[in-house]
């Protein structure tokens, strides 16, 4: 995960899973432009995937073990850079989670979970907590 500051309070941040990049931002200009130089450096494809309204759907928890079994390091990888992000975004907490405790044995409906938070985190990219330093160091924003 890497994250941005700019000098207008704005706020990128990219994170990497193996050969995707998921880019969110509080300006739109700013997701444009990051496209445009990741597009001139590597051979992008968009998703183009659907916005979720809510991170994790819990009337077909059935669902989560349809499927076949997944790759289970490249599924942790995922869950664990979800784990770091939540930290700032307290609305995917539960959603992550919840989805940790399949780690060592995911199945693709557990992986199909997952994207559904992505695709929330599309949704509402500029959701979260910022943690910013003061003077005296003793509040947090």
């Amino acid at each position: 995960m890497f994250m941005s500051h700019t000098g207008n309070d704005k706020i990128t941040i990219l994170i990497v899973y193996v050969d995707d990049v998921i880019v969110t931002c509080d300006d739109v200009a700013e997701i444009k432009d990051i496209k445009r130089l990741l597009a001139k450096e590597f051979q992008v494809q968009a998703l183009g995937c659907r916005a979720s309204s809510t991170p994790v759907e819990l009337e077909n928890k059935d669902r989560m073990f349809e499927g076949e079994p997944v790759e289970i390091s490249s599924y942790q990888q995922l869950v664990g850079k979800l784990i770091c992000f939540s930290h700032t975004r307290s609305d995917i907490a539960f959603a992550v989670s919840l989805m940790s405790q399949y780690m060592h044995k995911p199945w693709q409906g557990h992986l199909d979970a997952v994207h559904r938070i992505l695709k929330y985190l599309k949704q509402a990219p500029i959701e979260g907590l910022l943690f910013q330093k003061t003077e005296n160091n003793k509040s947090l924003h």
